[in-house]
């Protein structure tokens, strides 16, 4: 059994060096395009994820809050939509809570940064 294990595992090394030498046997251009394409996507994923969230319909309604008062107390209860909230299952109403929570963190930060950023250009 011993001799059986040692076979798979020279086995198992010998492709590990096959897939090592093709790899190596790429051309740079071809790894710099890959890198590039990656960068690009990277860079894609940066600007749509920032536009996404100025886009989002309660980037207005928290830089509102934000603006007029930036210690507000419960700032779920001002953004529920109740017309929804309301028909929700407890299920359903706890995943939209945790959504929603989560939404307003990411805008929130956002939001603050420019308001930061504001301030200092004044």
């Amino acid at each position: 059994m011993s001799n059986a294990l040692r076979a798979l595992a020279q086995k198992a090394k010998c492709r590990l060096k096959a897939i090592t030498t093709e790899e190596s046997k790429q051309t740079t251009t071809e790894k710099s395009y890959g890198q590039a394409c990656l960068s690009a996507r990277m860079q894609y994923a940066l600007i749509a994820s920032q536009k996404r969230l100025q886009d989002d319909p309660l980037y207005t309604k928290i830089r509102k809050m934000l603006v007029k008062d930036a210690d507000i107390t419960n700032p779920l209860a001002q953004l529920i939509e109740h017309n929804i909230y309301d028909n929700l299952d407890q299920a359903q109403k706890d995943k939209y809570i945790y959504k929603l929570s989560k939404r307003y963190v990411e805008i929130r930060e956002q939001v603050l940064k420019e308001i930061i950023e504001e301030q200092i250009a004044n």
